[in-house]
């Protein structure tokens, strides 16, 4: 009988690693905390990628800026784009 608890304990144990309710239960402990941490990294990921971009887009123009002084600045660099964007991904980010 003992085994059978150990068994059945252990199936469940083993079932929390891939899915996320065991009997109707949400997976708590260290493997739900787990899982807490890789939620937070993929997102992590993601944020860091749309940040990645914009820096990337910045550094474009603010080089073409620096060679060309005649480049006027354009429609996504203006101050009321850069509040709107910075206002989007500040709250994509916070989620």
């Amino acid at each position: 009988m003992l085994i059978l608890l150990f068994v059945d304990q252990k199936t469940k144990t083993e079932m929390a690693n891939i899915v996320d309710e065991i009997d109707g239960e949400t997976v708590v402990g260290s493997v739900g905390k787990q899982k807490d941490v890789h939620t937070a990294q993929a997102k992590a990921f993601q944020d860091n990628a749309v940040t990645a971009l914009a820096e990337l887009y910045t550094n474009i123009w603010s080089v073409q800026r620096s060679t060309d002084d005649g480049m006027e600045v354009p429609d996504e660099l203006t101050n009321a784009k850069i509040s709107t964007q910075l206002i989007a991904t500040l709250a994509q980010v916070n989620g």
